[in-house]
């Protein structure tokens, strides 16, 4: 194995770590529709500004200072990648009575 390959694998190793540590942190499961699967789960920033996170700092740095975050619950959620999307356009009850309407209609 190459050394650029080597450094790739240790590298997504530590990314897929340090998800899996803020996902432990917050819960691993979508607060939303209850989604468990970690490759579809995102981190929300509840009172918004996600964006305007991202533009200041890498994701490293985001999952960082999450973990470090003692009040990291009050700020951040875990959600599904669809329900984060919705939640940029819609309220959580709004998300919330769709998906109830989508699985028992």
């Amino acid at each position: 194995m190459s050394d650029a390959l080597g450094n790739l694998f240790r590298v997504v190793s530590w990314t897929a770590k340090q998800h899996r540590r803020v996902l432990d942190l917050l819960g691993c499961r979508c607060a939303l529709c209850g989604e468990t699967e970690a490759l579809f789960l995102t981190i929300d920033h509840i009172n918004g500004g996600g964006t305007e996170h991202r533009r200041r700092c890498t994701v490293t740095a985001m999952r960082t200072a999450i973990i470090n975050d003692p009040d990291a619950k009050k700020k951040y959620r875990t959600l599904c990648m669809s329900c984060n999307m919705a939640a940029a356009r819609c309220t959580d009850d709004e998300i919330k009575r769709a998906i109830k309407e989508s699985i028992y209609s």
